[in-house]
């Protein structure tokens, strides 16, 4: 019986990034690859939204994520907590380690707030 390893490696935890009940908000994400990659975009909390799920981004370009936040799914005005994560499955880094490369992630926590004095929908 052949044992299949998975790795994931994750390079960059930043946030929280803030997104208002109803708004926009964007995070900056930049291609840290000598060649243009495929990157996947995941939100943890389905109150938050993304504007695509995965994006071509050139060697060392940013790229902004848009993300949108619905509001709390109750009558609360608490912050609600999610996490944007960033993931590629091959880079040039990962091509020679062999014929399972790491999963190379990033993470951006998110923070949605409902301003004072209005509801999110």
């Amino acid at each position: 019986m052949r044992a299949t390893v998975s790795y994931r490696i994750v390079l960059c935890i930043q946030g929280p990034f803030t997104v208002k009940a109803a708004s926009t908000s964007t995070v900056t994400f930049r291609n840290v690859f000598a060649q243009t990659t495929t990157f996947q975009f995941y939100v943890d909390n389905p109150l938050f939204h993304i504007s695509k799920p995965s994006e071509s981004i050139r060697a060392h370009k940013d790229h902004k994520i848009v993300i949108s936040f619905d509001g709390s799914d109750g009558s609360s005005k608490t912050p609600v907590a999610g996490r944007l994560v960033v993931s590629c499955a091959r880079s040039a880094a990962a091509a020679s380690a062999g014929p399972t490369p790491p999963n190379i992630q990033w993470i951006y926590y998110l923070k949605g707030v409902i301003p004072e004095g209005k509801d999110a929908k």
